[in-house]
């Protein structure tokens, strides 16, 4: 009973473990889990009862006691204790060779606001509370920082070339090639009312357009500016603003996200989430929440609306807004699927994770 208790005990630690490094698995992933961790927690359990020697003459009654219990059950279990002992060798390498995780990143003071993924699936960018942006070699995990904002990042994109673009709180943008000699701080046009970026997507070598201060820009980084482009583009909805600060209702807006068509633009405050339809100027829905909303984005496929927030992932119904599934983490950020795989890239407050496929996202 001791064994098998200790296995069940020591195969729960292991399950958490687990599923906290693989937080967007299904179900039936997190019970293939258990199963492999209790059979490795029962095989340590064995392990320990083969290994264990007789106790010093100092040895408390709990280590006699276990020594005289584990010589009994070596000497009547050999074979079994074998078995066990084999199966949790296979059992570990199954979890470490099959595990659709990898942890990047993981530091209590990294904290992570905004990540992006490279067109061909090599690399990986973040940038943090901190104002520091790192890219990643998602091959083998290592990272080389390029870049300080004076605020913390609040959006990131890769071009065609895997240059990359970065924008503080405070409106500065910058074009980073990977040689940050080459790093560009581009200046926003004088005549908005607010500096805030919420969105950037690159046009071409060079140029990008952006939503900063509820209006287009269009930036270039030959001449180091940026021009207002709101007749050229989507009409977006109209915020109010109040010392710098768009506001959507009473909260301020924290992401502001096209489609690719640009016909929709999702909008979120950190309780309420929306869809603009840019065509009809009206909106398709809105959704209050409970929890504290980071970001809203188009699915991949763009039938869905994915809500990161505090209690995790949230797939909406892009038609209706209706919730259809989640994955509970304890504070997710971002979440960006890795071009020409099936694997996501999940940014939390303190980890940057490489994770395996969403059913259905």
């Amino acid at each position: 009973m001791f064994i098998l208790s200790s296995g069940g005990m020591s195969s729960a630690v292991i399950m958490a473990s687990l599923i906290e490094l693989d937080p967007l698995s299904t179900l039936p992933v997190h019970l293939t889990y258990l199963l492999l961790s209790f059979v490795a927690a029962m095989g340590g359990m064995f392990a320990a009862m083969f290994l264990w020697t007789d106790p010093a003459p100092q040895a408390t009654r709990i280590e006699t006691y276990l020594a005289e219990m584990f010589r009994r059950a070596r000497a009547s279990s050999t074979l079994t204790g074998s078995l066990m002992l084999i199966t949790m060798f296979v059992s570990l390498c199954v979890v470490y060779w099959f595990a659709p995780w990898r942890v990047l990143v993981s530091s209590d003071s990294t904290n992570l606001t905004r990540i992006a993924v490279s067109p061909d699936g090599r690399l990986a960018a973040s940038g943090s509370l901190a104002g520091e942006v790192h890219v990643w070699d998602l091959a083998n995990g290592t990272d080389d920082r390029i870049g300080r904002h004076n605020s913390d990042v609040v959006a990131l994109t890769f071009g065609p070339d895997r240059e990359l673009w970065s924008a503080g709180r405070d409106g500065r943008i910058c074009f980073d090639p990977i040689d940050p000699e080459r790093s560009i701080t581009l200046q926003s046009p004088d005549d908005l009312q607010s500096n805030r970026v919420y969105w950037l997507e690159v046009e071409g070598a060079g140029r990008c357009r952006a939503i900063q201060g509820g209006r287009w820009v269009r930036y270039d980084a030959d001449t180091a500016s940026g021009a207002i482009v709101d007749s050229q583009l989507p009409k977006l909805p109209t915020f109010v603003i109040e010392e710098g600060v768009l506001r959507w209702g009473e909260f301020p807006v924290v992401s502001i996200t096209p489609s690719s068509d640009g016909r929709w633009i999702l909008v979120a405050t950190g309780f309420r989430v929306g869809l603009w339809d840019a065509e009809r100027q009206q909106w398709e829905w809105q959704q209050s929440r409970t929890d504290t909303v980071y970001l809203a984005s188009f699915s991949p496929n763009g039938a869905g609306v994915i809500v990161t927030s505090t209690t995790g992932l949230h797939w909406l119904e892009r038609s209706t807004g209706e919730e259809r599934d989640a994955r509970k983490l304890r504070s997710a950020t971002n979440v960006e699927l890795i071009p020409g795989t099936n694997e996501w890239l999940l940014g939390d407050r303190s980890r940057l994770i490489r994770a395996g496929a969403i059913r259905n996202w």
